[in-house]
C-alpha cells in the first residue's frame, strides 16, 4: 500500500494540472456570448438595399464585435506556441458554431460570420472575424504575439460605430512585417467602404504600429481615397521590413480614361510613413498622380530647378482636376512630354522615364525638341 500511495499522488496531480490547464482556458466560456450575440443580430429587421443602419442594428453589432474579440483573446489564451493557424481557425469556427451552411454576408446583420486565421513569421498570429451586413460585411482584426507569458493581443483594427454600411470593413485585407533587428514591426490594413449600389467607392488603408493598448494602435499614416473595384479587384497590400504598399483602381483625371492603377508606397521609420517612388506606373499616370497631389509632396518629385516656377501651375492644374490628354512624345535626354488641355487651354510636363518617375518642367509651351510620334493610345471605351 505504501508503495501505491505516491504513484496515486502522481497520477492525481497529472489529473489536477490536466484538469487546472482545462479550468484556465476560456475559450468555451467565450463562445456562448458569441452565438447568442450573432443571434439577436440576425433578428434585426433590415429593408433591402436600405443602407441606413437600424439603430437596434448598430448596438448588436457593436456588442458583437466585442465579443468576438472576447472569443479571439480566450482561443490564444489556451494556444501553444506551435499553434497552427488552421487549427486555431477551425477551433474559432467550431465555437462559434458555424456549421459551414450557406449564409452569405450582404443580406441583413449577423449572417456569414467567417474566421480567418494566419500565422506570420516572428511569432504572431493575425485573425480575421467578418460578419455580414446590409449589402456587404464588415472585418475585425486582432494580431496576437508571442510572448514568454504566452500570446498577448498587440493590434485590434475595426471599424468605429457607424450609421450608414458604407461605414463597415468591406474586402478587409492586411499585411504585418517581419520584426527588425530591434523587434518591432507594423501592420498594413485596407478595406473598402460597403454599399449597396455602385462599382464606385471609397478605399480606407492605414500603417499601425502596436500602441499602448491592442484598441488603441499607433497610426502612422491612414487615408480615405476612391477605388472602382467593377473587375472584383478590391486592392493589395505588402509589407516588407521597413516599407509597405497598397495598390487599388481609381479615377484617372483624363475624362477619356475609365481607371488607372493607384500606388502608395512608403518607407517605414520608427514613427511615421513617407511615401517614395513608384508612384505610377506610366508618364501619363506620373502626370496624373502629380497634378492631384497636395504641392508639399508632389514637390519631392519635381527636379528642384522646376520647384518654384512649377508650383504655381501644379496648384492650377489641380483645381481644375478633370483635363484631356492630347500627347505623348519622346524627347532627348530620356524625357517625355506629356500635353493636357483644358477649355482650349493646353498645357505640357516634361517627365524623366521611369520607375523613378520625376517632372522636369511644366509649361503652358510645348518643347519644340519633343518630336516623337504621339504614343498616347486610343481613349478606353466607357
Amino acid at each position: 500500500m505504501r508503495r501505491l500511495v505516491p504513484v496515486l499522488l502522481v497520477v492525481l496531480a497529472a489529473a489536477l494540472a490536466a484538469g487546472g490547464a482545462s479550468a484556465q482556458c476560456p475559450a468555451d466560456a467565450a463562445a456562448g456570448p458569441v452565438r447568442e450575440a450573432t443571434a439577436r443580430l440576425q433578428a434585426v429587421h433590415a429593408e433591402d438595399m436600405d443602407t441606413e443602419v437600424p439603430a437596434a442594428a448598430r448596438a448588436r453589432l457593436a456588442t458583437l464585435k466585442a465579443r468576438l474579440a472576447d472569443l479571439a483573446d480566450a482561443e490564444m489564451g489556451c494556444a501553444g506556441p506551435d499553434a497552427r493557424a488552421e487549427d486555431v481557425q477551425a477551433d474559432l469556427q467550431r465555437l462559434a458554431g458555424l456549421d459551414g451552411g450557406d449564409e452569405s454576408p450582404g443580406a441583413g446583420y449577423g449572417r456569414g460570420l467567417d474566421f480567418a486565421v494566419r500565422r506570420w513569421p516572428g511569432g504572431r498570429i493575425g485573425i480575421v472575424a467578418t460578419v455580414g451586413i446590409q449589402c456587404g460585411s464588415d472585418a475585425s482584426l486582432f494580431v496576437f504575439e508571442r510572448t514568454p507569458d504566452g500570446w498577448r493581443e498587440a493590434i485590434r483594427w475595426q471599424a468605429p460605430p457607424y450609421a450608414q454600411v458604407s461605414g463597415g470593413f468591406e474586402a478587409f485585407d492586411y499585411a504585418l512585417s517581419p520584426p527588425g533587428p530591434d523587434g518591432r514591426w507594423f501592420a498594413v490594413a485596407k478595406s473598402v467602404t460597403p454599399w449597396c449600389s455602385s462599382t464606385w467607392a471609397q478605399i480606407r488603408w492605414a500603417i499601425l504600429r502596436p500602441g499602448l493598448s491592442p484598441a488603441a494602435p499607433r497610426v502612422l499614416r491612414a487615408a480615405t481615397e476612391s477605388i472602382w473595384w467593377g473587375g472584383d479587384d478590391t486592392g493589395s497590400v505588402e509589407a516588407g521590413e521597413r516599407t509597405a504598399e497598397l495598390r487599388w483602381h481609381a479615377e484617372s483625371i483624363d475624362t477619356d480614361v475609365h481607371n488607372r492603377p493607384w500606388i502608395r508606397r512608403f518607407v517605414v521609420d520608427e514613427d511615421a510613413a513617407r511615401r517614395i517612388a513608384p508612384v505610377a506606373e506610366t508618364p501619363r499616370d506620373f502626370a496624373d498622380e502629380w497634378i492631384v497631389t497636395p504641392w508639399r509632396e508632389a514637390a519631392a518629385w519635381t527636379a528642384p530647378a522646376a520647384r518654384r516656377p512649377s508650383a504655381a501651375l501644379h496648384d492650377r492644374l489641380r483645381r481644375l482636376h478633370f483635363l484631356s490628354y492630347t500627347s505623348l512624345r519622346a524627347c532627348p535626354a530620356g524625357l517625355v512630354q506629356v500635353a493636357l488641355e483644358k477649355d482650349g487651354a493646353r498645357y505640357f510636363l516634361r517627365v524623366s522615364e521611369g520607375p523613378d518617375y520625376r517632372l522636369v518642367s511644366v509649361a503652358r509651351r510645348p518643347d519644340p525638341r519633343c518630336r516623337g510620334p504621339n504614343q498616347l493610345p486610343e481613349p478606353e471605351p466607357q
